[in-house]
């Protein structure tokens, strides 16, 4: 057999293992949201990703929007790439408010002294698949 074939055969067997890691971090990643938060005037959502395998993982996009109320009241839209790398991350992500639902919210809140409950749906793109996304959060 010529070293062609040779290199030829390990680049096949490199690729379908590569494939089967993927498969893996695919099934094994993944996201929760695990609060919200108010900073400096803008609100954030802190998502924990958790990688188990040993590769690493980009985040090459997002969309969630957060809604109050079955009401949308704003999104987040990642155009930064996250890198996940293995063990558990945490990332706070700003949202985008809609300025006239974020002053419902906020009435709503003062109006009833309790914590505002929100409900973030979307998914989480990454270079191993794409997640969704559909949690409740308190504020």
């Amino acid at each position: 057999m010529s070293m062609f074939g040779v290199l030829t055969i390990l680049g096949i067997g490199y690729a379908l293992w590569r494939y089967g890691q993927t498969g893996k971090t695919l099934q094994s990643l993944r996201f929760s949201v695990i609060g919200a938060e108010i900073r400096n005037a803008r609100l954030f959502l802190n998502i924990r990703a958790y990688n188990p395998t040993p590769n690493t993982v980009k985040v090459t996009g997002t969309r969630i929007t957060v809604f109050h109320n079955s009401e949308p009241v704003g999104y987040v839209e990642l155009t930064d790439r996250i890198i996940i790398t293995p063990g558990s991350i945490v990332i706070s992500v700003p949202v985008r408010i809609n300025a006239l639902s974020a002053f419902k919210v906020l009435l709503n809140r003062i109006k009833s002294n309790q914590k505002v409950s929100l409900t973030v749906k979307g998914y989480i793109n990454t270079t191993a698949g794409k997640y969704n996304v559909s949690e409740n959060v308190v504020l």
